[in-house]
């Protein structure tokens, strides 16, 4: 079992290294598949709680970032520096 455990924590720590909007997807369909390794009894109920609770904490800090005024500037910035190459090519 700690094996398993080792497992889904190295996908939980590859997923706190994302910084992308549409990388929020990924949440959920890894708290699915740690609740499935629990009911499968590849992972202990405690386990998966830890790694469903660092998955959401994960998930709250990367929301508050991507809609944080920012992060929201930052890509405005992009856009319009992205239109003046364009307009100058």
């Amino acid at each position: 079992m700690a094996q398993n455990y080792q497992h889904y924590l190295r996908l939980v720590k590859i997923l706190e290294r994302l910084r992308r909007e549409s990388d929020l997807e990924l949440a959920p369909k890894l708290i699915d598949r740690l609740l499935d390794a629990q009911a499968k009894g590849e992972i202990t109920a405690e386990q998966a709680l830890e790694l469903s609770e660092r998955v959401q904490h994960w998930r709250e800090r990367l929301e508050e970032y991507i809609f944080s005024q920012e992060h929201q500037m930052r890509k405005l910035l992009r856009q319009m520096e992205a239109e003046d190459r364009r307009r100058t090519k």
